[in-house]
């Protein structure tokens, strides 16, 4: 009673084999379908006692399952394949039956059908169409509807043909349960792997953000005057980027790429990161090459793909005269023109060892002035409707 009450849930909540088919329910298929093309052919050439419109039903039979099989493989809609599958059961062998082809043989075919069309196509429907052929047996051979059968099968034949079908039967839905039971049972492990996969990437990213924002306190310390600033830098990127409407997992990068696009300055000595005076040229040639050495910190971490790219070029400029390559235009990565427009406004709106914070209306003047110069057009135009609007102060 158990297994008959999980047999009816599983009708119930509509769940198909096939989904996640096995290796060994792949074979079946192959199998099967020789079978059917193993018959089709003998009914084309055993032309003794067959019409030929039974033969063409045979050529029909072989097409049609063959169409079916190919859907099942490149087709992603399965019902649309499945309901093909029976109605195409449904008419051929209803045909078959009443008109007895091959003298009579291609009725005995039915005492597999069952088996083949729950445990290889679809539990549900295979059912469905096996109570059918069973109810049209029992319907022509137990009747006095028998008199429209446009063939002769003998008396001891229809007499067993639905009782050996219905056994048939039960064993199909039996084994097409125990297939389906074994694909939910592969499914809920898959599941709880990709969930333990997903536990452990959590925690390895959780990891990753505090080392990384470990890594931009440390950039920030060696400059008591931007103290905060790859934070803000971070949080103003992510801002920009959210107009835009990306995806969670897209501005989670560039959030890190904005909390570390300093960090070669790790490799500058704090003599000339803390000079209360005007660089000289040699002092200002070491200051162009954080981007570099972050570049050459960062790389091989494959986890960062497309955050160290930004760590080399948000120094670039949109006309072309940036460095440390002089990339021009959206030639540079998306992720370092938006953390160019973002680093400039901080570094204007921030106390820094020589001056003071600009003013608003100075900064504004500079980001509009900038756009297709230093700036990517598109995104100083975000920033300056972010600021006007008072979502960034």
């Amino acid at each position: 009673m158990d297994t008959l009450r999980e047999i009816l849930e599983i009708l119930r909540t509509d769940i198909y084999v096939g989904k996640n088919r096995a290796a060994n329910i792949r074979i079946m298929e192959k199998m099967l379908l020789i079978l059917m093309s193993i018959t089709a052919v003998m009914s084309l050439i055993n032309l003794t006692g067959s019409s030929v419109i039974l033969e063409v039903t045979s050529l029909i039979l072989f097409i049609g399952f063959t169409i079916c099989f190919v859907l099942l493989k490149k087709y992603e809609n399965r019902r649309i394949v499945i309901l093909l599958f029976s109605l195409i059961m449904v008419v051929i062998f209803t045909y078959y039956f009443i008109f007895g082809s091959s003298n009579g043989f291609a009725c005995l075919w039915l005492i597999v059908f069952p088996y083949a069309a729950m445990s290889v196509i679809d539990l549900k429907w295979g059912l469905y169409s096996s109570a059918y052929f069973f109810l049209l047996s029992v319907f022509f051979f137990w009747t006095p509807a028998k008199q429209f059968l446009q063939y002769e099968y003998s008396e001891t034949f229809m007499i067993r043909f639905p009782i050996l079908y219905f056994f048939s039967m039960l064993v199909a839905i039996r084994t097409g349960y125990q297939l389906h039971r074994a694909s939910l049972e592969q499914l809920t492990r898959i599941d709880d792997l990709h969930k333990a996969v997903e536990v452990e990437r959590e925690k390895n990213l959780s990891l990753a953000m505090q080392t990384i924002i470990s890594i931009s306190h440390a950039v920030d310390a060696k400059d008591s005057y931007t103290s905060e600033h790859s934070a803000r830098v971070a949080q103003y990127a992510k801002m920009i980027a959210t107009e835009l409407g990306w995806s969670e997992e897209k501005l989670e990068r560039l959030y890190i790429a904005g909390l570390i696009h300093d960090i070669g300055k790790i490799g500058i000595p704090d003599a000339i990161l803390n000079k209360p005076g005007k660089l000289t040229d040699e002092e200002f040639a070491q200051i162009k090459m954080h981007p570099e050495i972050g570049h050459k910190i960062l790389k091989g971490y494959d986890a960062l793909e497309g955050v160290t790219d930004s760590v080399l070029y948000h120094h670039e400029r949109y006309d072309g005269n940036g460095y440390p390559t002089g990339l021009k235009g959206e030639s540079i990565p998306v992720f370092a023109r938006i953390i160019a427009v973002a680093d400039a406004y901080d570094a204007m709106s921030s106390n820094r060892v020589y001056r003071r914070a600009l003013n608003d209306s100075f900064i504004l003047e500079q980001l509009e002035t900038g756009k297709g110069k230093q700036f990517d057009p598109q995104f100083a135009d975000i920033l300056l409707r972010l600021i006007k609007e008072g979502k960034i102060k």
